[in-house]
């Protein structure tokens, strides 16, 4: 079935189409003529067998096509307005979906950078060469500050979806792991380094699956489709 709509041919290229238009076209021409021979048959006594003049019957055949042609004027205006319409509602739809696509990498890219503190090389270092506890505070605020850059300009592009409980989500743990690395003089590195790990083995599950809905929830509302 697919395959015979693809190969179907254009409507003005059947045969039929293109006999029709030859017929139209050869009685449009003939017509003043047939007007002309029978005006001329007249009767037996050779008058005209009318009450209209040739000329008459010419101007009233030539006021027809003149009707005729303004018809088709405007229908062909109607139908190229309407393919202009769908044209440019094509385009809107096309730069519509460009836009959403950006704000889409926007909030990924919101996800992705607060997920990067749940991975202990970004946030410690390797384990040959464990940052200290200023250093560890700097990746976190850094990443923190990052991704706030990133939410403010959500709030002004996308004000609806940037105020889903995600994002205050985001900012609550980002304050509950500084809060850990800005400790008291008294706790040592060891003590940092512990509850650090032991912040990412509580959270890092519940992030991926918060930031999956997340941007589940973002991408049908920004697509509007089902996925």
């Amino acid at each position: 079935m697919g395959n015979k709509e693809k190969n179907k041919k254009p409507w003005y290229k059947r045969w039929w189409v293109w006999v029709v238009a030859v017929l139209v076209v050869g009685l449009l021409l003939a017509t003043p003529l047939i007007i002309n021979y029978a005006y001329m048959l007249g009767t037996p006594d050779g008058k005209p067998n009318t009450a209209f003049s040739a000329t008459d019957a010419l101007t009233l055949y030539c006021s027809v096509l003149t009707f005729l042609g303004t018809v088709l004027l405007g229908v062909a205006a109607l139908y190229l307005n309407h393919k202009s319409n769908l044209t440019n509602k094509r385009l809107l739809n096309l730069e519509s979906v460009r836009e959403s696509k950006i704000v889409f990498e926007m909030y990924f890219s919101y996800v992705e950078e607060f997920s990067n503190i749940f991975d202990p090389v970004y946030v410690l270092g390797i384990p040959n060469d464990v940052r200290n506890d200023l250093d560890v505070f700097n990746v976190i605020k850094s990443s923190q500050l990052k991704a706030l850059s990133i939410k403010r300009r959500l709030l002004f592009i996308d004000k609806d979806n940037s105020s889903h409980t995600y994002i205050q989500y985001v900012m609550d743990k980002y304050r509950e792991i500084l809060d850990i690395v800005i400790k008291p003089d008294s706790r040592s590195s060891k003590d940092t380094f512990k509850e650090i790990m032991s912040f990412i083995k509580s959270n890092a599950d519940d992030n991926n699956k918060k930031s999956l809905e997340f941007m589940y929830y973002i991408s049908k509302k920004l697509f509007k489709e089902s996925i």
